[in-house]
């Protein structure tokens, strides 16, 4: 009887190592994707708000946390794009640049704060590149505008330095999941 319980309770053991090192397993790497940084020129002009795309570019990294959220956060403006057939592909919140907001503690301890309004400023986002986009779109209060973005011709660019590779300080950078460790020389290994 004394065998039976301890070959019992040794399977049991067993299982349950099984079953914690099964659910202990690292969690998935996360993936080089493919993104869209852009710039956007912010103006505010007698007639409104106006908006420029100034630069974007394909880049291959680790950014999935810095993609622009969804909308309902919050946001000044909307962003949607959109494809060839004016659907949109997916809609993201951004906020105006041109807002400052500063504070202070006075000498008796009391807050002081100021709020100013800049005429011009630059919005940078992030989102996930698909071939499929052919324009963006923003929604801001009293209007929107769109320009062309013909994500096809955007090739996807690796911009940086995965782990283990080595580069130089002035003309190169680690992806975002690395970070740079002087090597000496003007040089860094991505770590």
């Amino acid at each position: 009887m004394n065998n039976r319980i301890c070959l019992l309770l040794t399977s049991i053991f067993a299982v349950l190592l099984t079953a914690a090192s099964v659910s202990s397993a690292a969690p998935p790497q996360p993936v080089e994707t493919c993104y869209i940084a852009m710039t956007i020129e912010e103006q505010k002009t007698a007639a409104g708000i106006k908006f420029l795309l100034s630069s974007y570019i394909g880049v291959v990294d680790l950014l999935g946390g810095l993609v622009s959220p969804p909308t309902g956060n919050g946001e000044s403006y909307k962003l949607t794009v959109l494809n060839s057939s004016g659907q949109a592909l997916g809609t993201y919140g951004i906020w105006s640049s041109r807002h400052i907001v500063g504070e202070s503690i006075t000498p008796d301890g009391n807050f002081s704060g100021v709020h100013g309004e800049l005429k011009n400023s630059t919005i940078d986002l992030i989102i996930p590149h698909n071939t499929q986009i052919r324009s963006v779109r923003i929604n801001y209060p009293g209007g929107s505008q769109s320009f062309p973005l013909n994500a096809k011709n955007i090739p996807c660019v690796k911009t940086c330095l995965a782990a283990g590779k080595t580069g130089r300080f002035n003309r190169e950078k680690c992806c975002v999941s690395a970070a740079p460790v002087d090597i000496g020389g003007g040089n860094f290994r991505c770590q």
